[in-house]
């Protein structure tokens, strides 16, 4: 603090003077910009060493596992049920058979130890399935909707006139 101080009047001298002297300006600011450079270089290596962890961490949950797996198919195998007994008419879309052949491929794939197929597999079977059982109960309500239409017109044409 008093190197730095003393600097600031030999500086102030040097001004009153009238001559500036460039020399101690230069070495006074050189250390500042040292530790701004040091500390910009750490900083730089703390970011890449963070996103190298990142995509290390990224990398390997991505890769597959045959945990994961099995908890992707067991998904799939629920929403495929309860499709098929929330609404008895979700059979007969193709979601639904497309939801049930990709089950049978992500256990296929399970087998054959490609983990991340079973997986994705099993999370595209589970979104058919779902699919299905939305689409039949849309089905079902457009059904009802209907339904009830009809009613309220015939409720219209079997009423009697107010005669007069």
């Amino acid at each position: 603090m008093k190197s730095s101080t003393r600097d600031n009047v030999e500086g102030k001298m040097h001004q009153a003077k009238g001559k500036i002297n460039v020399r101690s300006i230069a070495e006074r600011r050189k250390p500042m910009q040292s530790k701004k450079s040091k500390r910009q270089l750490l900083l730089i290596l703390l970011l890449v060493g963070v996103g190298g962890a990142m995509l290390l961490t990224i990398g390997c949950a991505t890769s597959g596992n045959l945990s994961t797996a099995n908890i992707k198919v067991s998904e799939s195998k629920k929403a495929i049920s309860v499709a098929k007994e929330s609404n008895a008419g979700a059979e007969k879309f193709a979601e639904f058979k497309k939801a049930e052949d990709k089950l049978l491929l992500a256990k296929a794939a399970i087998v054959d130890g490609e983990y991340l197929a079973a997986t994705r597999l099993a999370e595209q079977a589970t979104v058919d399935a779902d699919y299905a059982r939305i689409k039949s109960k849309a089905e079902k309500s457009k059904k009802e909707a209907d339904q009830m239409l009809q009613d309220m017109l015939n409720m219209g044409q079997n009423a009697d006139p107010i005669s007069k």
